[in-house]
Formats: structure tokens, C-alpha cells, sequence
């Protein structure tokens, strides 16, 4: 079976690095896509591959978790 990966909108996009704090180029470094086309897909001018998407996600979700304070101990 093979599992399809959906593009996001650039909507999508946009809202995933304001929420991560993240610049086109930030994200571009994060998931090892050069800068100009992160910014197409920012813009909507290009798709972003499921793939890179998905490992977006993951690596903001851990972004934001590395930002916690650490929990206290028991």
C-alpha cells in the first residue's frame, strides 16, 4: 500500500512558521531546501512536497517543545 503525502496551500505554510517563529529561510535550513524555493512556496507559487512538509511539521512541533521549561521533578 502506498501512502500519498499531501502539499499544504500556502496558507498553510505561512501559518505553520508564524506559529513556529520561523523566516522562509530558517525553514529552508531546518528542512534542507534551499531558501528561493521556500519563499515560492511561501508565496504559493510552487507546491511544497508532502515530504518536506511533513518533516516541517515534526521539526517545528520540536522546536516548540525544546522551548519549554523543563518540567519539575517529583
Amino acid at each position: 500500500m502506498v501512502m500519498t503525502i499531501r502539499s499544504p496551500e500556502h496558507a498553510e505554510l505561512r501559518a505553520l512558521l508564524d506559529a513556529a517563529g520561523w523566516s522562509a529561510y530558517k525553514a529552508a535550513q531546518e528542512c534542507g531546501m534551499t531558501a528561493s524555493a521556500m519563499q515560492q512556496a511561501v508565496r504559493g507559487e510552487t507546491r511544497l512536497r508532502g515530504t518536506a512538509w511533513r518533516l516541517l511539521r515534526i521539526l517545528a512541533v520540536q522546536s516548540e517543545r525544546d522551548a519549554l521549561p523543563p518540567a519539575p521533578l517529583p
